[in-house]
């Protein structure tokens, strides 16, 4: 009988035994039941568990979910991603160069007498004019990217190349002197690089010859670096007439006189001095242009679902409502696109049961400069936000998380701000967008979260004996700011709710602090109609008040001064 008595009051202590870590100090097994004749109304202490620490309590995985601690401790709910545009390539071209073999031959306006070369070897003779030399460039071209639409201007790198000579034989000087201060006129269109040596850049589309320019028989030339083509002042039909067709039709003028040397004459006489001379432009190679561009719709825009998983149960429950009430959403939209735009973007949450969103928000017109980085912080009050972000207040958007969705989806669209753009050949242009949701663990008013956990290997099994009633007492100290409800169920070995054996609780859990935990009276109450018989215990703790302050993974909860108490005593049924 004492052995039996002895077996029964073990296994009844696990009752007691809600959580592990249980004081050692108070173990039944060393309780003399030598002193417990009758125990009706017998109370066995039982002992107090260990603190449990939010951080310690908190699970490792939370799926998609991350969780954060700031500086302070408390604790955050994250969730981040990346959406991306889809990217665009665009291809090198160049503008084909011009050369025409035609000869311009140029003759000065008086004849020049040379006389004296004996006595006057020194003599120079004075500047004759020559007719304007005109050179017409003529470009048809038409493998221009068809996603070009009009150009402004283009960034190029060329060379005009205007080649002379004449023929010794009939003109029996060893050089033939192009005057300084003859000028080298191209069209208003044409940008000009430095001038080369023995000239002056007189403007733009302009050069002087800055030095006395000798002409050879065996041939001279000059180089003229161009930087740039200025397509508004082309005249009209011309330039970029249409998708992936270009033309240009201008002069290039040469203005100014020649003069001869008497120690480069050969025999005196009546000369009038002839010259030819031709003109060539390189292919200009295109290093970017200011354009109007055909932009694809699928460039400038984003969209992409995300979903949801292995989301721990608890925090999508049908009793959670996560009121959160300081959630914030950071982004940073990279945008290599080349040209100013206004975002407009939108989150959107859904169930799997639901066509309908279970949250959505628009948020418009946010400013993205071209080929740059911008950061913006979206809160419900437009405040806080952290260093290098913008503030936008976005209302609503704490109830992102209200509800726990099975996916998510991210759309942005960007409408360009500008009608023309400098492009880079040969660049790939794109967004993207990086967000996180940042949710302080704290919450408002409407906020309730329900937390199931099963404690198992308890084996209560009496067989020769009956409890009416078995009741277990504790002091639930709080430490978070978090009251709780408890609710509590006996358990079979498989999971499954055990009828029959009723667990009820009656008391509350206040909130409290870290500073001032509070100490809350609880008793839980066992009652059977046959034999008490379980394997675990399946506690059901829920919150449903606003905690306005974060949670602190240093807050903490634990159960003391836990008694296993039996007001009818036991039946022995050998």
């Amino acid at each position: 009988m004492k052995k039996l008595i002895n077996r029964s009051l073990t296994i009844l202590s696990s009752i007691a035994l809600l959580v592990s870590c249980v004081n050692e100090d108070y173990d039944l097994t060393k309780i003399n039941l030598e002193s417990l004749s009758g125990l009706k109304g017998i109370t066995v202490p039982v002992g107090s568990t260990d603190r449990f620490v939010l951080k310690d309590i908190l699970p490792d995985d939370l799926g998609d979910f991350g969780m954060s601690v700031d500086q302070q401790g408390n604790l955050m709910l994250t969730i981040d991603g990346n959406v991306q545009s889809d990217e665009i390539s665009v291809p090198y071209f160049s503008l084909e160069g011009y050369y025409d073999d035609k000869i311009e031959t140029t003759t000065v306006l008086d004849p020049i007498y040379v006389t004296g070369l004996g006595d006057n070897p020194d003599l120079v003779t004075g500047d004759v004019p020559f007719e304007d030399i005109v050179y017409n460039i003529d470009i048809h071209q038409t493998d221009i990217p068809k996603e070009i639409i009009d150009v402004r201007y283009a960034d190029v790198t060329s060379l005009i190349t205007i080649s002379f000579d004449y023929s010794s034989t009939r003109f029996p000087f060893e050089k033939v002197w192009i005057s300084a201060d003859s000028r080298v006129i191209f069209p208003e269109c044409v940008i000009l690089d430095e001038a080369p040596a023995g000239f002056e850049r007189i403007s733009d589309h302009e050069m002087s010859f800055k030095d006395d320019f000798p002409v050879l028989p065996s041939g001279s030339h000059a180089d003229f670096p161009i930087i740039g083509i200025d397509f508004t002042e082309l005249s009209e039909n011309q330039g970029f007439i249409s998708r992936g067709e270009f033309s240009v039709n201008f002069d290039v003028v040469i203005s100014g006189s020649v003069f001869l040397k008497a120690q480069d004459c050969r025999q005196e006489g009546f000369f009038q001095p002839e010259f030819n001379s031709v003109i060539s432009l390189e292919k200009a190679v295109i290093n970017s242009i200011t354009a109007s561009v055909e932009i694809d719709e699928k460039m400038k825009s984003l969209e992409q679902e995300f979903i949801v998983k292995d989301v721990p149960e608890y925090l999508n429950g049908p009793g959670t409502c996560l009121d959160f009430n300081a959630l914030r959403l950071n982004m940073s939209i990279i945008n290599s696109l080349p040209f100013n735009g206004l975002l407009s973007t939108s989150f959107a949450t859904y169930s799997e049961d639901n066509d309908m969103p279970l949250w959505n928000s628009q948020i418009d017109n946010l400013l993205l400069p071209s080929s740059s980085t911008v950061s913006y912080s979206l809160s419900e009050d437009g405040s806080g936000a952290p260093e290098d972000y913008k503030d936008v207040a976005v209302p609503g958007l704490n109830s992102f998380l209200r509800r726990m969705p099975d996916s998510y989806i991210v759309k942005g669209i960007v409408e360009p701000q500008d009608e023309y753009i400098e492009i880079v050949p040969g660049s790939v242009y794109g967004m993207s967008l990086e967000y996180e949701f940042v949710a302080p663990m704290s919450f408002g008013p409407d906020f309730k979260l329900q937390i199931t956990e099963d404690i198992h290997n308890l084996n209560v099994d009496i067989q020769e004996l009956s409890v009416s009633q078995a009741i277990v007492k504790l002091d639930a100290v709080n430490a978070v700011p978090l009251a709780f409800m408890l609710d509590a169920q006996a358990i079979d070995a498989d999971g499954n709710v055990i009828g029959g054996i009723s667990a009820t609780v009656d008391k509350t859990i206040k909130a409290g602090t870290l500073e001032s935990p509070t100490v809350n009276p609880v008793q839980i109450i066992f009652t059977c109609q046959g034999k008490l018989s379980f394997e675990g215990i399946r506690l059901t703790v829920t919150a449903d008040s606003p905690a306005e302050a974060p949670l602190n993974d240093n807050q903490y909860f634990m159960f003391d001064n836990i008694s296993l108490h039996l007001p009818e005593g036991i039946t022995y049924n050998n």
